[in-house]
């Protein structure tokens, strides 16, 4: 299987038969709580040192929401997580989310992990009127966890991705299965009309991706299944891979129409078998959305996106500007091969 299969594979939210499935029900409250350090897991090696998981969040403050994974059961047993403590950090506090603070130690050797990754509010009244955009996924997960290792539970939540696993802080390796929620089955029902596909990596935001690609944005891999909804004004309406979104001009205004923005970055073609061909190190950086010295105009194209026409009238110029904020830009320069040779930022280029 290639890289381009399996990148696109992990951002699906269709997991292959073995892997963790998310469950679809909402969160539920907070669950009745036991003390971590009394789970009762087969196999475990209390003899040694023991392992230790944090859970993390970000976000939080006045009227703002926060974002929490965390462990919620251990061998089927409720445990304190950071749940609970957000919600004792932020009583009688309104709007004000303060965000709280958990970890455990646990015993080395195999046991059963529920893992949560969830969108929180300050106030109830503020996840009821989130409504479907208060994220959620949830599912267990098989682990075995090594004496005096530190794990950490994280994941993405956000329009596309949906996901919560454990790993490792020293190596960032996943531990285990990540759990992948899948898109909702009315969404999923739409793509068996998809008739178009994402060219290249396309960064996006909340519900929207830009003609400027910000390479600090999260992406959709190559060969996302697309299947086109509607149009707006200097914007396209899209399904993709089940999960709504628009796209739109946001910069090159006078240089494309929103017709053909989508023409190119939505194409009739699977990307993916050409991508297949390719070496493994160049699947390698496209995965990972950068790009290396010898690469291909196509291949370096495929891998940070379409650049901006406003900024690139010639394409095929020796020297390509992406951006890699809305105040960063950084140049891709090529050589007489029209190979790459170097980037002026060292975060999109590999050695």
């Amino acid at each position: 299987m290639t890289r381009a299969t399996l990148a696109l594979l992990a951002w699906l939210a269709a997991l292959a038969p073995g892997s963790a499935h998310a469950q679809a029900a909402a969160p539920a409250p907070a669950p009745a709580i036991e003390a971590a350090a009394s789970a009762s897991s087969a196999g475990a090696d209390r003899s040694g040192p023991p392992a230790y998981i944090q859970d993390s969040a970000s976000g939080g403050g006045n009227s703002q929401s926060g974002i929490l994974f965390y462990v919620e059961k251990i061998d089927g047993a409720d445990t304190r997580n950071n749940l609970d403590a957000t919600r004792r950090a932020s009583s009688n506090r309104g709007f004000d989310l303060q965000l709280g603070s958990a970890g455990r130690p646990l015993p080395a050797g195999p046991m059963r992990l529920t893992l949560t990754g969830r969108m929180v509010y300050g106030a109830p009244i503020q996840e009821m009127f989130a409504g479907s955009r208060l994220y959620h996924v949830t599912g267990e997960v098989a682990v075995d966890l090594v004496a005096g290792r530190r794990y950490r539970v994280t994941g993405v939540l956000d329009t596309f991705r949906r996901e919560v696993w454990l790993e490792d802080t020293v190596t960032g390796q996943v531990v285990g299965t990540k759990v992948v929620a899948p898109p909702t089955r009315e969404l999923a029902a739409e793509l068996q009309a998809a008739d178009r596909y994402t060219c290249c990596n396309l960064h996006y935001g909340d519900r929207w991706i830009s003609d400027a690609n910000f390479a600090e944005l999260p992406f959709i891999p190559p060969g996302a299944r697309v299947k086109i909804t509607g149009w707006g004004r200097e914007r396209v309406h899209v399904n993709v891979e089940g999960r709504p979104t628009s796209a739109g001009v946001d910069y090159s205004r006078t240089e494309q129409t929103r017709e053909q923005f989508a023409d190119r970055i939505f194409v009739r073609d699977d990307p993916r078998p050409r991508i297949a061909s390719w070496p493994a190190d160049v699947q390698a950086a496209i995965a990972a959305g950068k790009v290396r010295k010898g690469m291909t105009r196509e291949q370096v194209v495929v891998s940070l996106g379409l650049p901006r026409p406003d900024r690139n009238p010639d394409p095929s110029a020796r020297k390509l500007i992406y951006f890699a904020s809305e105040r960063a830009e950084f140049d891709v320069d090529f050589d007489a091969d029209d190979r790459v040779e170097g980037s002026r930022l060292q975060a999109a280029c590999e050695s």
